[in-house]
């Protein structure tokens, strides 16, 4: 969800599992200048799919029916969420 919304607003997503890189590579990628952040070399940002998510089937769907009142999204229409 976060890579989402760097890639929708332009930013810059830096994911790790491990505290120690995070601790090291926070101060490089985040707290640099503008200027100079065009020095370092950045890690390569992987393809983001915005494709949703159907709650029906889990799978990937690229057109659906958005439900307010649950907030969800389905491949098929129904008149009651959860359906």
């Amino acid at each position: 969800m976060m890579r989402h919304a760097a890639n929708i607003t332009g930013g810059f997503y830096f994911g790790t599992s491990e505290f120690k890189a995070l601790g090291m590579n926070l101060p490089c990628l985040f707290l640099m200048p503008p200027q100079r952040r065009h020095h370092f070399n950045y890690p390569k940002q992987p393809p983001t799919d915005l494709r949703a998510v159907c709650y029906c089937r889990n799978k990937l769907i690229e057109i659906g029916f958005a439900y307010r009142n649950c907030l969800s999204i389905s491949c098929k229409n129904s008149p009651i969420c959860g359906n």
